[in-house]
């Protein structure tokens, strides 16, 4: 593989792309994005570290402060990688791996089909205008999956990205994106493009249905302008309605009682932010339980949807996947307890959604990875997100399943810098 630590091999790369026959008709705005970015940092490994750094024998990892690993639920891995979405204690040694490099090089070796699931939007479609790849390839099937064609992909275009520094991102899983952004789907022009023939690459952030984002994600700057007392405020009703409120958001438990109750939350939380409180999540929510019903109905024969509902439920309420410092005079016990199920549903629809598409079983009669078209359910997963996240579904999981994760590290201190006590080889 090349290795762009300077501009000059940047430059080889828009001489290579520039001549190579199948992109005689490369458009002058790929060649602009090229030259935009040739000076951009780079990691610069000295050749001996690339030779001593194997993927499979793993022993710092530079990005997450959150790993949680279990070996065998039915036969099935499952690596659990969370963030704190900065880029502040990130590793010094240029042994550590950063989060993006060794995503890309564990799918390059995977001996077996690998699912990655990223914390990233399912419903932005990036138009082929703004996709550099489109224009790249100029969306010509008849070149889409050639081995040739996807050669220069990995070798022109996402070895290069996957070694750029990650501080030189807002956040580690901003370069697990770029990284793999050829390898999602919702990427206009993308099928096929993927040069990985052992990765099925997923996005599972439903937070965002059409132009609406989860209000309490949106509405969030303004609650907290408001300082302590919104919060407050609801807090005794959330503690007597909290099970229902959940479970009528998460779109797991649609009674009648249930949406009143996230109605009536709803609109003393968001009185006087918005104009219609519950006009407005309804109108989110009937769009967010249209993608929940699609995924439903692939796995409802595969699942105890009650017991998925109970575990997801105590995963998200009773554990504490914070990170914030409650020690201030001005946060009373009820304005924390509020506070963390404000949180938790800020998190909990993608949370849903995650773990109902984890559970699927795939049609191996559709287009996929030629490395992938005998595993019909994610045999060998990586999640990688928000520490939250991670956190929940580490407890999901051991409560659903009676399991004990055979790795399991939280770095509360914020450190992003993991190091684990032996060689980690996922697929051993």
């Amino acid at each position: 593989m090349i290795n762009n630590s300077d501009s000059e091999e940047i430059e080889d790369i828009i001489l290579s792309i520039k001549k190579h026959k199948q992109l005689k008709d490369i458009s002058n705005e790929a060649i602009k994005y090229h030259e935009a970015h040739k000076d951009d940092p780079y990691e610069k490994e000295p050749l001996n570290y690339i030779q001593e750094r194997n993927p499979r024998k793993l022993i710092s990892l530079s990005g997450p402060l959150g790993f949680t690993f279990f070996k065998n639920i039915n036969g099935r891995k499952i690596l659990l990688l969370g963030e704190s979405h900065k880029v502040d204690t990130l590793c010094q040694s240029s042994l550590a791996y950063s989060i993006h490099r060794w995503l890309i090089e564990l799918a390059i070796e995977a001996p077996e089909c690998l699912d990655i699931f990223c914390e990233q939007v399912t419903n932005k479609k990036i138009k082929k205008e703004t996709n550099i790849l489109g224009k790249l390839f100029g969306l010509n099937k008849r070149h889409k999956e050639t081995d040739e064609t996807k050669h220069i992909i990995l070798t022109h275009i996402m070895d290069p990205i996957s070694r750029r520094y990650l501080k030189n991102y807002d956040s580690p899983l901003d370069a697990v994106r770029d990284t793999f952004r050829v390898c999602n789907n919702l990427t206009q022009g993308n099928q096929g493009l993927c040069p990985l023939p052992s990765l099925r690459y997923h996005v599972v952030d439903s937070r965002t249905v059409g132009k609406m984002e989860n209000p309490f994600i949106e509405m969030s700057p303004k609650v907290f302008e408001l300082g302590t007392k919104r919060i407050t405020f609801v807090a005794e009703y959330v503690n007597v309605n909290h099970m229902e409120i959940w479970g009528y958001f998460s779109g797991l438990d649609r009674s009648k009682t249930s949406k009143q109750k996230f109605e009536a939350y709803s609109l003393m939380l968001f009185e006087g932010i918005l104009d219609d409180p519950i006009e407005y999540v309804n109108r989110y929510l009937d769009n967010y339980f249209k993608i929940i019903d699609r995924t439903l109905k692939k796995v409802r024969n595969l699942i105890d949807l009650e017991k998925f509902k109970d575990c997801l439920y105590n995963a998200s309420i009773f554990t504490e996947p914070t990170f914030k410092d409650f020690s201030g005079d001005e946060y009373s016990d009820i304005y924390k307890s509020s506070y963390l199920f404000f949180s938790v549903l800020y998190c909990t629809q993608m949370d849903v959604y995650f773990l109902l598409r984890w559970f699927q079983e795939y049609d191996l009669k559709k287009p996929g990875p030629s490395g992938c078209k005998d595993y019909k359910v994610a045999k060998n997963t990586i999640f990688y997100g928000g520490a939250k996240h991670q956190i929940t579904y580490a407890e999901f999981f051991k409560e659903y399943f009676n399991v004990t994760p055979d790795i399991d590290i939280i770095h509360r201190d914020m450190d992003q810098c993991m190091f684990l006590s032996e060689e980690f080889d996922f697929f051993a």
